[in-house]
């Protein structure tokens, strides 16, 4: 049975950032970001086995687009972080079905 995804939402990235200062590496986290500006979709396509009623196979390709405009860094002031970018997921699974 093949079928077809469609998801958009908001956000919640959490920025880390590995910098090395005087030849030390140092790695910072930072807080998780809320704001208008940070938003995400997903397409996706795959197909679903079920041999028994409750219980299934499925083999999915999902392309997921971030859209990341509203980060800072917590300890530096006037900051804005903006990034977009494209992943390609293919996942397979066991389907429970009740």
């Amino acid at each position: 049975q093949p079928y077809l995804s469609f998801s958009v939402g908001p956000t919640f990235p959490h920025l880390e950032l590995n910098t090395k200062e005087n030849g030390t590496p140092r790695k910072r986290a930072y807080s998780y970001q809320s704001g208008w500006r940070n938003w995400g979709l997903g397409l996706g396509s795959g197909v679903r086995f079920k041999p028994w009623r409750h219980f299934g196979f499925y083999l999915e390709y999902k392309l997921t687009y971030s859209y990341l405009h509203d980060m800072h860094f917590d300890d530096i002031d006037n900051t804005n972080v903006g990034m977009d970018f494209f992943n390609h997921h293919l996942q397979w699974g066991i389907s429970i079905m009740f």
